[in-house]
């Protein structure tokens, strides 16, 4: 009993050491790309930061930020790419009319 014991300690201690090694820094660089109707304010409120906040940046933070973004329901595709200081928000944005009242 006490060996299973140890091994889920450094079960837990592995994997939490992995998920903080794994975080990168946001350092200014937050580059959205394909958006043409849709403001970049918008995006940026949905992630819920600034362009000029620096932040961790992680796998689940990712995942997360991706499923704040198409829940708008403005976009056909998201995709985030992370290099060393830069992060990268490619979209997709759905074809879509505006219709303005007809006042007769």
């Amino acid at each position: 009993m006490p060996n299973h014991l140890f091994s889920y300690i450094i079960l837990f201690f592995s994997f939490t050491a992995t998920s903080v090694i794994s975080q990168k820094i946001i350092n200014n660089n937050i580059l959205i790309e394909g958006n043409h109707l849709t403001k970049k304010e918008v995006v940026f409120r949905e992630i819920g930061l600034n362009q000029d906040d620096n932040k961790y940046f992680s796998d689940s933070l990712k995942i997360l930020w991706i499923q704040r973004i198409s829940d708008l329901g403005l976009f056909t595709h998201v995709d985030i790419q992370s290099q060393k200081y830069s992060i990268f928000i490619f979209v997709k944005e759905k074809k879509y009319n505006w219709f303005l009242p007809e006042i007769t």
